[in-house]
């Protein structure tokens, strides 16, 4: 919103959605193709670090250096790709009587 003061008079300028704010980059999700690929270099042992290094300075997708920001994301994907190696299920009482 902007305004100013002219003669006595406040004129007042609103925008209701301003471009840019439609989406909040913090908020975006991974693509399916790309959580994937994250997957095979947890799998092949490339440390998170690593990863994330590769990810903001060498993305050749701005998607992928713009929603992949910390190491959370990147267990995240270990979680939803069963990379554990300590967990054999998810549920953890399960995970005992195996």
């Amino acid at each position: 919103m902007k305004y100013k003061k002219e003669n006595g008079v406040v004129l007042v300028q609103f925008i209701k959605s301003p471009i840019g704010h439609d989406e909040n980059i913090g908020r975006l999700n991974l693509k399916k193709d790309e959580r994937a690929q994250i997957a095979g270099k947890i799998k092949s042992g490339v440390p998170l670090d690593v990863i994330l290094d590769e990810i903001r300075d060498h993305a050749s997708d701005i998607h992928a250096a713009l929603t992949t920001k910390t190491k959370q994301d990147l267990l995240n994907i270990i979680r939803d790709f069963n990379l554990d190696p300590t967990r054999s299920h998810s549920d953890d009482a399960v995970s005992i009587d195996l």
